[in-house]
């Protein structure tokens, strides 16, 4: 998914990823604010279900 998902005017990229144990997460990637020619920040994990729960 993308989109400005902070509210910060930059695009953002959201991504969900499930592990082999059987937890899921969802990482989220800022858009960078210091460049004007665009690029994100390393992931940030905004959410994670342990196995069994999801």
């Amino acid at each position: 998914m993308s989109g400005d998902i902070n509210k910060d005017g930059r695009d953002d990229i959201a991504i969900t990823y499930n592990y082999y144990a059987g937890g899921s997460a969802a990482f989220t990637f800022k858009g960078r604010t210091d460049r004007t020619d665009g690029g994100f920040e390393p992931p940030l994990k905004s959410w994670e279900a342990p196995p069994g729960t999801w």
